[in-house]
């Protein structure tokens, strides 16, 4: 017996895919980065690294896939490695 009615609406995963606007880039999922190499990539992205913390990355907003205007802060929350 097959189901009946209308199909779910089709979501876009937040991740790395599409373009991105002029003037835009695209946050990568940095979770897990040591604050140096998280640093080195956001300044390389040309958005501003807000640092909180140290350790390995936990936290990022805007999170993984996020789109930001090219040179807006990117705020990076560091906790120890457990």
């Amino acid at each position: 017996m097959e189901a009946q009615g209308k199909k779910p609406a089709v979501q876009e995963a937040t991740g790395q895919s599409g373009p991105v606007a002029a003037g835009k880039v695209r946050v990568p999922d940095m979770t897990g980065w040591p604050v140096r190499a998280a640093v080195r990539q956001a300044i390389e992205l040309g958005v501003q690294p807000k640092v909180s913390g140290t350790g390995l990355l936990a936290r990022q907003e805007p999170p993984p896939g996020g789109v930001v205007d090219r040179g807006a802060s990117v705020v990076l929350v560091f906790e120890p490695a457990s």
